[in-house]
């Protein structure tokens, strides 16, 4: 919230401007901040590789988002 008062982030604004991979454009209304701080972004509950048995085996946040994106629904 503090980049927000800055100026540095805008709540409204696509995500993806603030990205550097994109999230699929599922619907006509991109993703906003707002929406993921509130959790209405649409995304589907995935467990995939969420959980592992060795550390060698933990994707970096990066890769997990690109990799296994989840779908979104309304």
């Amino acid at each position: 919230m503090q980049q927000v008062e800055q100026g540095g982030l805008d709540l409204h604004a696509d995500v993806n401007d603030y990205l550097d991979f994109a999230i699929s454009a599922t619907f006509a209304e991109a993703i906003t901040l707002v929406h993921s701080i509130t959790h209405t972004a649409g995304f589907t509950d995935q467990g995939e590789a969420l959980f592992v048995l060795s550390a060698e085996k933990i994707m970096p946040l990066r890769q997990y988002l690109v990799e296994l994106q989840p779908n979104r629904r309304l």
